[in-house]
């Protein structure tokens, strides 16, 4: 690396001059959620002279089409059709189908090992179990060191195990997110399993507070007098949009002026037409609409008055994190890293999950009291500030991939 020793993980010399390569790998190619929205940011930042990142994932999609717009080096890796499905149905397979697909993860790590040694990436970055799973054992087999970074709720414990013995160092967004079965090893190494708080570019949310003053973001249907509600995620069951709608029904009944905006996509036509249905019978026309996949979610959260994220199962959402740096109150369920992230309350609602009828108090609360949402807005803002800048991540995150690399070099010479 340019600021250690000239050789690589495997101790194999290397020219001292060239930025050391963090191959990013991520299976979740057809959406643009938060860690997509991370990794794309992390390829715009380039890494200047010490990390030069790169991104692979088994499909074209808006992940590929954002990540080059963002200026990053992209590699399409296609994976095997047992592993391109969404986790609900992998986890509802019986013996025989989920033989198969650890077969599959198998024949994946295969297919990567030819990239992995012409590309001779220093580290190689995940961002949940089933990337470590799909690129690890390649990792593993090419000597290069891979870094996972736990970024929601370790539910899996078979699979989160074998995740964490395939990686050098397992980073977590917020201790919340450890769980009660590592803690003995983290005890025992604790450089091993760090802390790497979320990283916000600022000067993004400034120009979207810039052009929102100028204009509402098109589509963006604001009328004179309401208050305007945002949810932005992936629709599937586990995000608890139903449940929001169910709390925005006894909550527009008692303020009128409520109106909900719905930005996000899918892959489950059938919960989607669920949520349209639930729409059409419980809710006054125009009340609720649904925006969509859109590029510009931030200007839509620097416009609305609050977000709201009912998840049933979260970890430190960026999304969050922006409504905060806008000034925006947080309705937020007590999942995760989220009670950390509004401070039990301080900058921001937090509701049980599930919980319609919380949520709904909650919503008016926010919809009927102008007071509340400037104080709660003016804290969260303060907070995001303060603590959750791109920069300060970017060096954090350098010195974690540094560590990794030094870890696996003494591992080598040993």
């Amino acid at each position: 690396m340019p600021d250690g020793p000239s050789t690589d993980c495997n101790g194999i010399a290397r020219d001292s001059e060239r930025p050391s390569t963090v191959l990013i790998f991520d299976g979740y190619y057809a959406t643009m959620g938060g860690n997509q929205s991370y990794i794309c940011m992390l390829l715009a930042a380039g890494g200047g002279r010490r990390w030069r990142p790169v991104l692979v994932c088994p499909g074209e999609g808006r992940l590929a089409e954002a990540a080059r717009a963002a200026g990053g080096e992209v590699h399409v890796v296609p994976q095997p059709r047992q592993l391109d499905r969404r986790r609900e149905e992998i986890a509802a397979d019986g013996v025989i189908d989920r033989v198969c697909t650890a077969l599959a993860l198998l024949s994946y790590n295969f297919r990567l090992l030819s990239l992995f040694r012409r590309l001779r990436p220093d580290v190689v970055q995940c961002h949940s179990t089933r990337n470590a799973l799909m690129a690890g054992i390649a990792a593993w087999l090419t000597g290069i060191p891979m870094v996972l970074f736990v970024k929601g709720a370790m539910d899996t414990p078979l699979y989160d195990r074998v995740a964490v013995w395939l990686a050098r160092r397992t980073v977590f967004l917020t201790e919340a997110l450890k769980p009660d079965w590592l803690m003995p090893r983290i005890a025992r190494s604790p450089a091993d399993y760090p802390i790497l708080p979320i990283g916000i570019d600022f000067s993004r949310a400034d120009d979207a507070e810039s052009r929102v003053a100028e204009a509402p973001p098109p589509g963006l249907v604001l009328e004179a007098g309401t208050v305007n509600f945002a949810f932005a995620g992936w629709l599937v069951p586990g995000k608890g949009v139903h449940v929001l709608i169910e709390a925005f029904a006894r909550a527009v009944a008692r303020c009128p002026a409520c109106r909900l905006h719905i930005l996000g996509a899918s892959d489950d036509n059938a919960y989607v037409h669920q949520l349209h249905e639930l729409v059409r019978r419980l809710v006054p026309a125009n009340t609720i609409r649904f925006l969509g996949w859109r590029k510009d979610v931030l200007d839509v959260l620097a416009a609305v008055d609050s977000l709201v994220l009912p998840s049933f199962s979260e970890g430190v959402p960026r999304s969050i994190v922006e409504a905060m740096a806008f000034g925006k109150p947080v309705i937020a369920t007590a999942v995760g890293g989220v009670p950390a992230l509004l401070g039990d309350g301080a900058f921001g609602i937090v509701v049980a999950p599930d919980d319609s009828v919380a949520l709904a108090d909650a919503l008016v609360r926010v919809a009927s009291e102008p007071q509340l949402r400037i104080a709660l807005g003016q804290k969260a803002r303060a907070e995001a500030r303060s603590r959750y800048g791109f920069d300060s991540h970017l060096s954090a995150l350098w010195s974690t991939l540094d560590s990794a690399c030094r870890k696996q070099t003494a591992i080598t010479t040993n």
